[in-house]
């Protein structure tokens, strides 16, 4: 059984049945689109908890930082603000 055609009142135009959940469907991404960028986030988050850590552990520090712990920073990215 066919649904009646919808009247819309601003428009005075005539829809048929279903168009309101096309345009929902389109807005909606595929399940596979979705998962991916959720843990595409979750993975940036814990990369940025991870360099976090290590600055907060270099900085705890009391020795000063050798060659190769330097270079490891620098290597990872991370930026030291001295003031």
């Amino acid at each position: 059984m066919k649904e009646p055609a919808e009247m819309v009142p601003d428009m005075e135009e005539v829809r048929p049945p279903g168009v309101k959940a096309c345009k929902a469907a389109k807005h909606k991404k595929p399940g596979k689109e979705a998962v991916y960028e959720q843990l595409e986030s979750m993975l940036a988050v814990k990369e940025k908890i991870s360099k976090q850590k290590l600055l907060d552990r270099l900085l705890a520090k009391q020795d000063t930082l050798s060659d190769i712990e330097v270079s490891r920073v620098l290597g990872h990215g991370l930026c030291l603000v001295t003031g």
